[in-house]
């Protein structure tokens, strides 16, 4: 049984770490906020449970939460992108992401390693309002049409905090024996002093079901089912 590992879990994080917000009277502003020459500091924990069901046999295995620390090093803004170097313990690759959030270009990267990415509304974005935009996703080797919503959800004056919450459940192909889903839901805090992420939890469920159809009756063959629980905060600011 094929899980979907770490080695893009660090790309994918990325869609939700680059943002500042701006306050305003009745709206927000929702943009990249890098400055060239710092280095933004963030630790994940990630939890993942799954199990698996057969004819014969029933598995469930729930792993121990793993913890991983990664900077954001912001080198430069040209041609209307930030240059941005994500490091880890294992590697260190580059990322241009545009003010709007798409990737506009990852050289050191392999064609199956390029990563959901969100595209945020230009201009005021009202508190209460919804934005929903289509994008590609990649998912393992494959990519398929996928459907976001986001919406600011409140703004914390008194702690200078705004609520981001959004979802995404891209079109998987399904066969009259073969159903998978696939769906994502989460929420960003957003420090609006500093335009940061301070705290970012998020949901990650799969499943797969296969059937064995005779005549008028289906039996599931095969039942697979997967959670990743994410929980990002931010550690440190460096310059």
């Amino acid at each position: 049984m094929k899980t979907w590992k770490s080695n893009r879990k660090i790309d994918f994080l990325l869609l939700f770490l680059l943002l500042s917000i701006s306050l305003s009277a009745a709206a927000e502003t929702v943009k990249l906020g890098l400055q060239p020459g710092k280095t933004y500091e963030y630790n994940l924990v990630t939890t993942h449970s799954s199990s698996s069901r057969t004819l014969a046999s029933v598995f469930s295995h729930n792993a121990k939460p793993m913890q991983k620390n990664f900077s954001l090093s912001v080198i430069d803004f040209q041609n209307d992108a930030f240059i941005v170097d994500i490091k880890t313990e294992q590697m260190v690759y580059r990322r241009y992401i545009k003010p709007d959030g798409q990737i506009s270009g990852a050289p050191a990267e392999a064609g199956s390693q390029i990563p959901f990415f969100l595209t945020f509304p230009a201009g005021d974005w009202q508190v209460g309002q919804r934005h929903q935009i289509k994008r590609t996703i990649n998912i393992g080797r494959q990519s398929f049409p996928a459907g976001w919503q986001l919406l600011l959800k409140s703004i914390n004056k008194e702690q200078e905090t705004a609520e981001i919450v959004f979802a995404c459940a891209p079109e998987l192909p399904a066969s009259k024996l073969a159903m998978r889903k696939y769906s994502l839901k989460g929420r960003l805090i957003f420090d609006l002093a500093q335009g940061l992420i301070n705290q970012a939890d998020w949901s990650v469920e799969y499943s797969f079901n296969l059937q064995n159809r005779e005549i008028a009756v289906a039996r599931n063959l095969w039942q697979i089912q997967e959670k990743t629980v994410y929980s990002l905060k931010l550690a440190n600011i460096a310059e």
